[in-house]
């Protein structure tokens, strides 16, 4: 004999239920979570990271990214164990950083009022002065320096709103940027390196984790070279940069 009584039991037992986030989310037979807990983790989770962002001049010191507020801001630390100098105070979290070959600029990014599209902006970290080098409208990140400190490459949607274009820009005043790759499809396209003779940008093509390319610009309406991938037979290729020598990546 078939004996369901256990079953039955279980199937005929009360349920709790009760609802949370403002009714957002009901609750099955969980019980509440003591506001103490809550407390108790906060030591552990409430808590203010670092992350390292570049050398200073000399290399004598370096940029961190931390906050004590909300937002996230760029500070330098001159010696081991020293005191942190807050140099920004924008409104929105600081992105990518970039600091400059033989000088003591800084790019960086960052949106505006939390719209995601990032502007590169240029600061003398001695003064506190910030120059916008972008459109201000357009999404522009991934930004690296060439190996003389007086020229910036990385991508924008400026064009069409949607391409991932390259752009090239010198930090003299009055420059305008120019356009040395134009996207014809929806891939991720970014700047990976200068040559040491600045002659030549290095570029990155992402199109899937199983199908990236690495190509090689002559600057600034030079020959775009395929060095690595194939749309025919994907592959995944990651550039790094160029050797000391500038004779291969």
């Amino acid at each position: 004999m078939l004996v369901m009584l256990p079953y039955l039991a279980l199937a005929t037992a009360e349920v709790e239920r009760r609802t949370a986030n403002n009714g957002q989310m009901i609750l099955e037979d969980v019980p509440p979570i003591p506001a103490d807990l809550a407390d108790a983790l906060n030591r552990y989770q409430n808590i203010r990271s670092a992350s390292f962002a570049g050398w200073t001049q000399g290399s004598d010191g370096i940029y961190i990214r931390t906050r004590f507020g909300e937002i996230t801001q760029l500070h330098q630390v001159n010696m081991p164990g020293g005191a942190r100098r807050q140099i920004t105070f924008g409104s929105e979290p600081i992105g990518e950083v970039a600091t400059q070959p033989d000088g003591d600029l800084v790019a960086f990014t960052r949106d505006q009022d939390g719209d995601e599209f990032d502007q590169i902006l240029l600061l003398d970290p001695a003064s506190g002065d910030t120059q916008l080098m972008t459109d201000g409208k357009a999404l522009n990140n991934r930004v690296i320096w060439d190996r003389q400190g007086k020229r910036l490459a990385y991508r924008s949607t400026r064009r069409n709103g949607r391409s991932n274009d390259v752009w090239v820009q010198s930090i003299a005043p009055g420059e305008p940027a120019k356009l040395v790759h134009k996207a014809d499809d929806g891939s991720l396209w970014k700047p990976i390196d200068f040559s040491r003779n600045g002659q030549y940008l290095l570029i990155q093509q992402f199109n899937s984790v199983i199908d990236s390319r690495i190509w090689l610009k002559r600057l600034p309406d030079g020959e775009m070279r395929l060095l690595a991938g194939n749309a025919a037979i994907p592959s995944s290729n990651i550039a790094v940069g160029f050797d000391r020598h500038d004779r291969s990546v």
